[in-house]
């Protein structure tokens, strides 16, 4: 087998040495005839297949052209987007840029010329959602709440962190709506320590584009923000948590920043979100104090002016409303907005003519839009013309205007002060409630209603409902609740009433006695939770006869055994009389003896170690010096002597509860 394996094996190697020698011999000829053969073959099948290579042309193609935007004419309605996170991911740390850039450009490009900037407010009331900073919306969603509210154009705004967490990059679009194109766009790198000056320069080149005198509008050369980072992230942070705007959630929010605010009053950025915070909120005399110190540093600066309006209309200070709108009205761009404050002002003073009419006039410029509608809409409503308000409504609607939660509450009031429109007042409130029902304002109308039309029920639901919104304002409603469903023979929904006020730590001696008396009629089930029920209310008559009627033993401490436990005999009241006496002369004594062993110490260290036979202080003298240790010594045997007599007579006292 061994040998088998040898042959073959030498065979291959004879054999391969054959070919190479071959191949070398027959090289040259080999190396002739390969090219012209293959390449014939290859070359035609490749031509056929995919057609003769043509080289690319020596002379470049011309890009498009870009397109020229003609300029802009007339005057700016501008949309300002919150600023959104660009990326995909959970965002933690950095929402404190979007909420400051936004005031940020808020502020500085309302003092444009020929500038009109839609609030917040407006803006979230055809972009829902849009104040939740967890949620990304896209430029198409601002272009479409743009074209909703009318405006000739959008600033959107993006921001990118970097990952070294103090830098990020923030992008500023100006797209004009009617045009469906960008005007300009710019990325500005804004380093966290400098926040202000990154923002101030995205602002700047928004303004070259919008108008040349942007450049020198008023708001441009104020500063807002200081240099404080920590401020800052506090500030903005805070604001971002307020997700919603609602009365509510506005207020927690200026709770949990006011102390920051106080701290940190002359940073003017602060005190512009406080006002428009503390406006949402409904404290308008607050908002009013923060946006007159901004007024005072503004300059002129009448987009404040009209924010002024508002905030004092709100305070019910009509003539100081009137005044601040006739400043902002007397700037053409401005005109419209601040027409519609003056009627609303004109609105809130009950001077319905005077409203209509002022509306009315908005209409006939042909500048009416969704929101004039709509407060057309309401104030027929009030005038009790309700196929008008109707077709306002509609026409708001048409417009694009989208009706929110706070638009469908100020409906439903209207509607709830006209008689016989009650039952579309409470749907109104409802839907202006969504799907939380947690608007106090609007369950006490509704109650109001309920209770303006007899129905006792629904008017008692309506309480249980507002005390579980806001438990100490509402505890009174509540017991009325209970009452009423008493009074309805609606056992199980009073228990529930009167269960829940005392749960809520609530104490009322009527409530108890009440609900006792529902447990007492489920019989022993009952009787067995009435000891809880009525904990400290033994002595009252009503509840000592349900424990009767319960079979309930009641404990009392008899008045004979509290005052022989009270009286001491005359030795433990001499004891107790000598032993105060004797621990408080003590105690007196003891701090006396030891000021002084600390008094004659002091004199005794001032001796330096060298005898004065002549000298006046005692420290300064041999003898002196063995006097003053032996009256230190007397003192602190005088002070310990006296702290034990003291302690001996607090003993005698403490035996006196003993015995």
């Amino acid at each position: 087998m061994i040998k088998t394996r040898g042959f073959i094996v030498r065979s291959a190697l004879i054999f391969a040495l054959a070919i190479g020698f071959g191949a070398f011999v027959y090289a040259d000829e080999l190396e002739e005839s390969a090219p012209s053969a293959g390449a014939t073959v290859v070359d035609d099948d490749i031509d056929r297949l995919f057609g003769t290579f043509q080289p690319e042309p020596t002379t470049p193609v011309e890009a498009a052209p870009v397109r020229e935007l003609p300029p802009f004419e007339g005057e700016y309605k501008l949309l300002i987007s919150r600023p959104i996170y660009a990326l995909f991911e959970p965002e933690t740390r950095t929402q404190w840029i979007a909420a400051l850039g936004e005031l940020h450009t808020y502020y500085k490009i309302s003092s444009f010329p020929r500038t009109h900037v839609f609030t917040m407010e407006q803006v979230n009331s055809v972009l829902p959602n849009s104040r939740d900073f967890t949620r990304r919306f896209g430029r198409q969603h601002y272009i479409e709440a743009a074209r909703k509210l009318g405006a000739t154009h959008l600033l959107f705004q993006e921001y990118q962190p970097n990952r070294d967490g103090r830098r990020t990059n923030y992008s500023m679009e100006l797209f004009w709506i009617a045009e469906n194109a960008t005007v300009v766009r710019g990325t500005v790198e804004l380093h966290h320590n400098d926040f202000e000056n990154g923002m101030n320069s995205g602002v700047q080149g928004i303004a070259a584009a919008m108008d040349p005198g942007a450049m020198t509008a008023p708001g441009m050369s104020v500063g807002l923000w200081g240099r404080d980072q920590r401020v800052q992230e506090g500030f903005g942070n805070a604001l971002a948590q307020e997700e919603q705007f609602t009365s509510e959630a506005a207020a927690t929010v200026y709770a949990s920043v006011e102390r920051l605010i106080n701290r940190n009053s002359g940073l003017l950025g602060l005190q512009y979100g406080a006002a428009l915070l503390a406006g949402r909120a409904e404290n308008f005399n607050r908002a009013i104090s923060h946006l007159e110190i901004v007024l005072s540093r503004s300059g002129n600066h009448p987009a404040l002016q009209l924010r002024m309006a508002e905030f004092m209309r709100g305070a019910e200070r009509f003539p100081d409303a009137m005044r601040a709108a006739g400043i902002a009205a007397a700037v053409p761009a401005l005109n419209i907005p601040a027409n519609i404050e003056v009627a609303m002002i004109h609105q809130a003073q009950g001077d319905l003519e005077r409203a209509f009419s002022t509306y009315n006039t908005i209409l006939e410029s042909g500048n009416a839009d969704g929101r004039v509608f709509f407060q057309l809409a309401v104030l027929s409503i009030q005038r009790n013309r309700i196929a008008d308000s109707e077709g306002y409504l509609s026409r708001a609607e048409q417009s694009g205007f989208v009706l929110d939660d706070e638009q469908l509450f100020e409906i439903g009031s209207a509607y709830a002060a006209i008689p016989g429109q009650e039952t579309r007042a409470i749907e109104m409130l409802m839907r202006s409630m969504g799907a939380r029902q947690a608007n106090e304002a609007a369950w006490r109308i509704i109650a109001g209603i309920h209770e303006r039309t007899g129905n006792e029920q629904a008017r008692a639901d309506a309480y249980v409902n507002m005390f579980r919104i806001s438990m100490h304002g509402n505890s009174g409603r509540l017991k009325t609740a209970g009452g009423i469903y008493e009074r309805l023979g609606m056992s199980d929904k009073a228990k529930d009433a009167y269960s829940l006020f005392l749960d809520r730590r609530f104490s009322d001696t009527e409530v108890s006695i009440s609900y006792a008396r529902l447990l007492f009629n489920e019989g022993e089930r009952g009787c067995r939770r009435i000891p809880d029920v009525l904990r400290g209310l033994d002595t009252i008559p009503e509840a000592e006869e349900l424990f009767n009627l319960c079979g309930i033993e009641i404990r009392r401490i008899r008045e004979d055994q509290t005052l022989a436990a009270m009286k001491l005999s005359p030795l433990m009241l001499t004891l107790r009389i000598t032993g105060g006496v004797v621990a408080a002369g003590g105690l007196a004594g003891g701090l006396f003896m030891n000021s002084r062993a600390e008094s004659l110490n002091e004199e005794y260290r001032d001796w330096d170690g060298e005898v004065m036979l002549d000298g006046t202080n005692r420290a300064q003298t041999l003898d002196g010096v063995r006097e003053l240790r032996d009256d230190i010594n007397a003192a602190v045997f005088w002070r310990n002597a006296l702290y034990a007599m003291s302690v001996a007579g607090l003993t005698g006292v403490a035996l006196t509860f003993f015995f």
